[in-house]
């Protein structure tokens, strides 16, 4: 039953890392694009956004809180629409933050800035120069700041280190090793493979 319980345990941990994962990544190519909300009055119907129909009729202060922002991450679609990131310049170790709002999407495979957000983020001009940056991002709270929290998740080393390693088990079942290759895979969902699981567990 120790043995059961702790397939069971390391699932729910991968699924847990795996949807921690997914909320954001590292050195990621960021473009930019010449939305100038600021000259349309941060219209979104008027700027041809994806995401105008979902948040067109949006308060103003809601719509020019942020800078602007294409996603082109693993979930484009009206599901990121009104999302904030934390994006992130590391460039030559100095830090450069600044959030943005989602209200676009993309084919890049990354982001696609406001050129006044991709401005302030290019801290030697490399972007200027070549085009694109290469930022960190990570979805946080839009109203993190009004809140007074933390505008960002903690980083995947910290997630890892949290793992509780006492205990671990060499040798894993070949049900476990099929079932995560499944997930990596993406041929089966984290709760399917659970579903999966409990039935073996029965």
């Amino acid at each position: 039953m120790s043995m059961q319980l702790f397939l069971l345990d390391k699932v729910l941990i991968f699924c847990v890392l795996a949807l921690a994962s997914a909320q954001s990544a590292n050195n990621v190519k960021a473009t930019y694009q010449s939305y100038n909300p600021h000259k349309i009055k941060w219209n979104l119907n008027t700027s041809g956004v994806f995401c105008a129909a979902q948040d067109g009729n949006k308060s103003l202060s809601w719509r020019s809180e942020f800078g602007w922002a294409a996603f082109c991450g693993h979930a484009v679609g009206k599901g990121v629409c009104g999302k904030c990131l934390n994006v992130t310049n590391k460039e030559n170790g100095i830090i450069v933050s600044k959030i943005v709002r989602i209200v676009d999407t993309c084919t890049n495979g990354g982001l696609k800035l406001d050129i006044d957000v991709f401005q302030k983020l290019d801290s030697f001009g490399t972007g200027n120069a070549q085009g694109y940056l290469m930022v960190d991002y990570e979805f946080v709270d839009c109203d993190c700041n009004t809140k007074g929290g933390n505008c960002g998740y903690i980083s995947t080393e910290t997630r890892r280190q949290a793992i509780p390693r006492n205990g671990i088990i060499t040798t894993l079942s070949y049900l476990f090793l099929f079932i995560l290759r499944a997930i990596l895979r993406k041929k089966i969902k984290c709760m399917l493979a659970l579903k999966l699981l409990g039935q073996y567990l029965r």
